[in-house]
C-alpha cells in the first residue's frame, strides 16, 4: 500500500510540470508570475542614451512590449530579458535644457500590465548661434517683437505691441505676463529679475517687484508722452524719455508730482526752439544717471537730432552726417556710441559731437563692451572685436529675416526679430552660446 501511494503522487505532479513548461514557451511569463516593473535607471538621461527598466515577468518578446515618453514618443526596444527591458531614446529632442518626462511601460500579452515612472531628459544647448525659439506674429499691431532684455542668462523679457513675455529657461519657452497690463508697451527696464518698469502709450507705467507675477499701475501726467525709452539704475531710480524729447528723473518714488521730475528738454523737441509737430524721439541709451544719449528726429528742423549727457552735462545738436531721423542709439562709453537712421545707415560716435557713417548697414546694434559688439543687416549677424573698425559675419540669416534688437549676458547673446516669408510672418529668437 505504501509503495503504491508514492507512485500515484509522482504521476499526479507530472502533468503540472508539463503545464508550466507549456505556459512559458511563448516567451512571456508563467501564469503564476505577476508582471511588475519596479525601477527605471538612470533618472537623468541625454538624447540617444539607453534606459533600463527592471522588474519581474516583463516578457521577452519585444513585439508585445511598448515604452513611451509622455504617451507620444515611442522608444526603441533593444533588449527584453523578462527581468530587464532596455530601450533607447531618440537622438534629438525639440528643446534645449532639461525637461521631465513620464515613462510608460506596457506589456500586451496574456496579461496586460502598465507602469509609469519619471525621468529627466537633458538636451545641452549647442555651441555657437542657433534658433532657440520661434513664435507666430499676427500683424504689425499684434505680436511683432521689439525690445529684449536678459537680467540673467536664464531669465529674460521681451515685449510686443500686445504684451510682455517672460522666459525662465534662457529663451526656449516664453509665457505671457498677467493681462492687467494695458495695450501697446513702449519700453521695458529690468534692473534685476524681480523689479521691472513697463511703459505704455496710454500714459501709464506699470511696475512689479515679484518678477512679473503682479503689477502696480501708475498713471502719468498727460504731458509725458511715452515712447522714448527708460533706464533704471535701481528699482526706484533712473531716467524716462518721452517721444517729445524730454528727459525725466525718477527719484525713488512713483509720485507723478514729485517722484518723476522733468530734468531736460531738447531744443529740437516738440516744445523746443527748433521743435514742431514732426518731433519724435524713439531711442534712448544710458550707461548711468550722468551719461546717456537720446536720438530721434529734429521736429520741423528735420534730420537727426541727438541729446547727450556726459558727466552730468547736457548737449543737444543735430547730426551732420545724415539727413534721416535716428531710430536707434547706443552709448557704449563717453567716447564711443552708435546709431542707426531710418535708411539703416550705421553711424559711429567718437565723442565731442563727432559722428561718421560706416560702410555697413544695420537694423540692430549692440555692444557687450568697448571692443566687442554685434550688428545685423538683411543677410547676416556680424561681430566686431575692435570697436567697430571691422565686422565679420558670424551667422547667416534666412531670407526675409529682420533683427530688431540684441541682448547679452555672461557671454550669451540673443537676437530677436521676425521673418515675413511665404509661410506667413514668424517671430524668431536666435541665440549665441559660447
Amino acid at each position: 500500500m505504501y509503495f503504491l501511494k508514492i507512485t500515484v503522487r509522482i504521476l499526479f505532479l507530472l502533468p503540472l510540470v508539463l503545464l508550466i513548461h507549456a505556459c512559458t514557451k511563448d516567451g512571456q511569463h508563467a501564469n503564476s508570475g505577476t508582471p511588475v516593473a519596479n525601477a527605471v535607471t538612470p533618472f537623468t538621461v541625454h538624447p540617444g542614451d539607453t534606459l533600463t527598466i527592471q522588474g519581474n515577468y516583463l516578457g521577452t518578446d519585444p513585439t508585445k512590449i511598448q515604452v513611451t515618453l509622455n504617451d507620444t514618443i515611442k522608444l526603441s526596444i533593444i533588449k527584453a530579458a523578462d527581468s530587464v527591458v532596455t530601450v533607447v531614446l531618440p537622438p534629438r529632442f525639440a528643446f534645449w535644457g532639461s525637461r521631465q518626462f513620464k515613462v510608460t511601460f506596457t506589456l500586451n500579452g496574456t496579461v496586460i500590465y502598465t507602469a509609469t515612472f519619471s525621468i529627466t531628459v537633458t538636451e545641452p544647448e549647442p555651441k555657437g548661434w542657433f534658433t532657440v525659439a520661434t513664435f507666430p506674429v499676427t500683424n504689425a499691431f499684434g505680436t511683432v517683437p521689439d525690445e529684449i532684455i536678459f537680467p540673467t542668462d536664464s531669465i529674460g523679457f521681451y515685449h510686443t505691441y500686445d504684451g510682455l513675455r517672460k522666459t525662465r529657461d534662457g529663451g526656449e519657452t516664453w509665457q505671457t505676463t498677467p493681462s492687467n497690463l494695458t495695450y501697446v508697451p513702449t519700453f521695458v527696464s529690468a534692473p534685476d529679475t524681480s523689479h521691472l518698469w513697463y511703459g505704455t502709450l496710454d500714459f501709464r507705467i506699470f511696475t512689479t517687484n515679484d518678477g512679473g507675477s503682479s503689477w502696480q499701475d501708475h498713471p502719468l501726467p498727460a504731458y509725458l508722452v511715452a515712447g522714448g525709452g527708460i533706464y533704471m539704475s535701481s528699482p526706484t531710480t533712473g531716467k524716462i524719455v518721452d517721444a517729445n524729447g524730454r528727459i525725466y528723473n525718477v527719484a525713488g518714488s512713483f509720485d507723478t508730482t514729485s517722484g518723476i521730475v522733468l530734468e531736460h528738454t531738447s531744443p529740437y523737441a516738440f516744445f523746443g526752439t527748433h521743435g514742431g509737430g514732426l518731433s519724435v524721439y524713439t531711442s534712448f541709451s544710458a550707461i548711468d544717471d550722468d551719461n546717456l544719449m537720446m536720438g530721434g528726429a529734429g521736429g520741423n528742423y528735420g534730420g537727426a537730432s541727438v541729446t547727450v549727457k556726459m558727466n552730468g552735462v547736457y548737449d543737444d545738436y543735430t547730426v551732420a552726417v545724415t539727413t534721416w531721423p535716428l531710430t536707434k542709439v547706443l552709448l557704449v562709453n563717453n567716447t564711443l556710441g552708435f546709431a542707426i537712421d531710418t535708411k539703416n545707415n550705421l553711424l559711429k560716435y567718437t565723442g565731442n559731437r563727432t559722428w561718421g557713417v560706416l560702410p555697413q548697414t544695420a537694423t540692430a546694434v549692440y555692444f557687450v563692451n568697448a571692443t566687442t559688439g554685434y550688428i545685423a543687416d538683411a543677410r547676416s549677424i556680424y561681430l566686431t572685436q575692435d570697436g567697430g573698425q571691422s565686422w565679420n559675419p558670424v551667422f547667416n540669416l534666412q531670407s526675409g529675416d529682420i533683427v530688431f534688437n540684441f541682448a547679452a549676458h555672461d557671454g550669451k547673446v540673443w537676437a530677436i526679430g521676425n521673418n515675413q516669408g511665404s509661410a506667413g510672418t514668424v517671430g524668431f529668437i536666435y541665440k549665441y552660446n559660447p
